[in-house]
């Protein structure tokens, strides 16, 4: 009785949350569901006719170039929750090794990296007690503090949905934090779980991670810091919590790139503001002579332009090739741009 309950409880959770009408197709999604367990367990063939397979991470970590956050297939969440898989397997820090058909990899995921992704508190919390390796990363340098930072709803339809979301993933980095992780430590390219959260906008995150002592001015592999990330994303709170907390507004990149021209660049008026009352230098150049005036006005960002000329930027500065922000804008056809030059 219990497990027929169980099964139509579950059809009854994949109805709903796939919008699936008829019992026919509710059918087919349960027996989906039910292979993908299996093949969990036992190695069994997966439905699109691959096999899961188990290892013992080894010590040395891939390399991936990628900087992007980490990806987990909703089918590796689901066939790994049950403790049972861990049960069988043994191995706490055992990973997965798998390519899905859309070409989305979980390779070197530990069960512990998927509790985080997926934001799984308890799952994670039983991980933890059994003595997961919280240092460890996949194929693409990713690892649980970073997961947890970086991961959750990537387009809430509500605010108050993502704020929830966001509580959830505080509570996991404050776990993954208490049993020793290394709070700036870096994947593959450099970046950091303070990086990470900032560039995904997740303030309480950002805010958790500062009061555990993460470095802010910390540099990833091409100088990317922070604060850059998120004058990139145009988050103006998070950008005044990390000058509050003393972010060194000018710091460039390799390129020479300063937080005042990624929000110019993309057009965030208010977080340009914000940077230049703080005291952002306005006619800084980049390796190439490009100010935050051109890169507003490359690709057009007529209410930036005129922010940055009411804070005294120097129009005829020129770049490495001797154009001006006038004539870049000109070669653009911003003819509003140009008028305001």
């Amino acid at each position: 009785v219990r497990r027929r309950r169980t099964r139509a409880h579950i059809c009854v959770c994949l109805r709903r949350r796939r919008g699936v009408d008829s019992a026919r197709a509710a059918g087919r999604a349960r027996r989906r569901y039910h292979r993908l367990r299996r093949a969990a367990r036992g190695g069994a063939a997966h439905p699109q006719g691959r096999r899961w397979q188990v290892r013992a991470l080894s010590g040395e970590g891939g390399v991936d170039a990628a900087p992007s956050r980490e990806v987990v297939p909703e089918e590796v969440v689901e066939a790994t929750l049950p403790l049972a898989w861990l049960d069988r397997c043994g191995r706490v820090d055992a990973t997965f090794e798998h390519t899905f058909g859309d070409g989305s990899r979980a390779s070197g995921m530990t069960l512990l990296m998927v509790a985080m992704a997926s934001g799984r508190k308890k799952l994670a919390e039983e991980i933890l007690r059994r003595g997961a390796d919280v240092s460890l990363q996949n194929s693409n340098g990713s690892y649980a503090l970073g997961l947890a930072a970086a991961n959750g709803y990537a387009q809430p339809a509500e605010q108050q949905r993502r704020d929830r979301a966001d509580a959830c993933r505080r509570k996991l980095v404050e776990l993954v934090l208490r049993h020793g992780a290394e709070v700036d430590q870096r994947n593959k390219v450099g970046s950091t779980a303070l990086m990470q959260a900032a560039y995904n906008r997740r303030e309480q995150i950002v805010d958790t991670l500062i009061r555990h002592g993460a470095a802010i001015d910390m540099q990833d592999s091409v100088g990317g810091t922070a604060l850059m990330a998120v004058a990139y994303k145009g988050h103006e709170r998070i950008v005044d919590m990390l000058v509050r907390h003393s972010a060194e507004i000018d710091l460039q990149a390799k390129d020479g790139g300063t937080a005042l021209m990624l929000a110019a660049n993309n057009g965030h008026e208010r977080v340009v503001e914000l940077l230049l009352q703080r005291g952002a230098e306005i006619n800084l150049q980049s390796s190439k002579g490009v100010t935050a005036l051109m890169n507003a006005a490359i690709p057009g960002h007529e209410r930036v332009v005129e922010v940055l000329m009411q804070h005294g930027a120097e129009v005829d500065l020129q770049d490495s090739y001797g154009f001006t922000a006038l004539m870049v804008a000109a070669i653009q056809g911003h003819a509003a741009v140009v008028l305001r030059l």
